[in-house]
């Protein structure tokens, strides 16, 4: 599922959405509860740097890191930020 945030259009490895996409293509990023990347040595950059800033900037509660050797452990997978509990 590509998702769109503003004018940027991401297309996560993985999509988590509040709701069904209904056969659509792309949803906006509001409807994203985890959104995730497997990275690999040609896509580290995007999915290690980039993407964690621009999904949190987006206020998506949870992002999913993948990927091989290259993040230490292989198959790791962590996940980077999640939602802050606020006082009532």
């Amino acid at each position: 599922m590509n998702v769109v945030s503003n004018d940027d259009l991401f297309i996560p490895d993985i999509a988590v959405l509040k709701v069904s996409g209904g056969g659509r293509t792309a949803m906006g990023i509001g409807h994203a509860v985890l959104l995730g990347e497997i990275v690999s040595p040609g896509t580290r950059r995007r999915g290690v740097i980039d993407r964690p800033w621009e999904y949190a900037a987006a206020k998506v509660p949870f992002f999913l890191l993948g990927g091989g050797k290259h993040l230490r452990d292989a198959g790791a997978v962590r996940v980077l930020h999640r939602p802050r509990r606020t006082a009532r």
